[in-house]
């Protein structure tokens, strides 16, 4: 921070470092009609070329775009990064610390000078002094005046929203597939409804049979409505989280698939000592040390990143044994789709020769199509586990 003409007091220079919401920024010029205008981007226009903007700003999202829309158009990511650079062009992160020490007693003194004998300014004046001077840490001054933690921090927020954006990209693709699950289960329901009232009519089923078999129906149909909103609501932050209005309409990217050759890379001792070079929390604590002068705080920070590297292995050893979770449920589901697909052709080949009836003939396709979906499910679910653990090993395994 430039030296003012004037003293401050130690809260002051400690607030001046924090990050502050920037101004609504005006509508960019070519901005796509389709995206949000309300939010100014990260980066300056001379930062991309014209066709890495306009591929920014079309009305598609691709899976391999989501890390620059989540750096330019995010509204937390891209305040904290404009934030960053206002503060560092204004030198925010050049205090000193013995000038900052110096304007805590500067400003005592200037307010003893103001007081001018009266007795209760003086009193407050000193009052504010203890108080500044017991708050005054220099480890504190040089830590959040420090550009390289300033930076990680920022790094760490936005590469844990763009691993969120993902995974929440693949919970929509879910439930997508989950709706149509609830259909099939709604058709089922709606059968079983059915063939229960045309049984009650000849005598073969009870009113309660009925109720029972309408109370499933009503379940079906409420499972199916509670995942049209789910599916709704994270289209929607989905979009205002890069860049568009919640009503705008963008093509969504499709999920990639997991290779064989991706999960063979998967190596968990090794990844687990990558894990710990990377992680951006280990590395702010190892950053504050290094900036330490005080025993007891280096001693504190010290013991914080011992347990720090222990927690983030037990933390990688947690994320693969969901990945090993993942691989084994989508093994058990691609199983159980095989068998209902057999059942199925089975149950076609019975409907044709007259032995089985309309009915189960088309429960068992219903089985089948749901677990055909639900194979797509395990997919998915294996691949969001892999994300996650590749997240870990990039930088964000818990520290804490």
């Amino acid at each position: 921070m430039r030296k003012k003409g004037y003293p401050i007091s130690i809260a002051i220079v400690l607030a001046s470092l924090s990050f502050t919401m920037p101004a609504m920024a005006q509508k960019v010029p070519g901005f796509s009609d389709n995206v949000s205008v309300d939010q100014m981007q990260t980066s300056f226009e001379r930062q991309r070329s014209e066709e890495e903007w306009a591929k920014l700003r079309d009305n598609v999202i691709s899976w391999e775009e989501i890390g620059d829309l989540v750096h330019e158009y995010n509204p937390t990511v891209s305040s904290l990064w404009r934030n960053f650079r206002e503060s560092d062009s204004k030198g925010s992160y050049n205090v000193n610390v013995e000038d900052a020490r110096n304007q805590v007693e500067e400003a005592y003194e200037k307010a003893l000078s103001a007081a001018d004998g009266n007795s209760v300014a003086e009193a407050l004046a000193e009052m504010q002094y203890q108080t500044d001077s017991s708050n005054f840490s220099a480890d504190t001054v040089a830590q959040n005046a420090d550009r390289e933690i300033a930076k990680l921090s920022v790094e760490q927020t936005e590469q844990n929203t763009i691993e969120t954006i993902k995974k929440s990209f693949i919970s929509r693709e879910s439930t997508g597939l989950q709706k149509q699950i609830d259909a099939l289960s709604l058709a089922d329901a709606k059968s079983a409804q059915e063939s229960t009232e045309r049984k009650k009519a000849i005598g073969k089923a009870t009113q309660i049979d009925v109720l029972t078999a309408k109370e499933a129906y009503d379940q079906a149909n409420l499972s199916l409505t509670k995942n049209n909103s789910a599916f709704d609501k994270v289209t929607e932050l989905l979009r205002v989280n890069l860049g568009w209005k919640a009503n705008d309409n963008p093509e969504m990217p499709t999920i990639p698939n997991l290779s064989a050759e991706q999960l063979a890379t998967v190596n968990l001792e090794e990844d687990s000592k990558t894990a710990l070079q990377n992680n951006y929390s280990l590395r702010i604590s190892e950053r504050k040390l290094n900036l330490s002068t005080g025993d007891a705080n280096r001693q504190n920070l010290t013991r914080s990143i011992s347990a720090a590297k222990e927690k983030i292995q037990s933390d990688m050893l947690s994320r693969y044994q969901s990945l090993k979770q993942a691989e084994e449920a989508k093994r058990q589901a691609e199983l159980q789709a095989s068998n209902a697909q057999q059942a199925y052709q089975k149950a076609e080949r019975g409907y044709k020769l007259g032995s089985v009836s309309r009915v189960d003939f088309e429960r068992a396709k219903n089985a089948s199509d749901t677990a055909s979906l639900q194979k797509q499910q395990a997919d998915l679910k294996l691949y969001e586990e892999y994300l996650d653990y590749q997240a870990g090993k990039n930088g964000l395994a818990t520290a804490e």
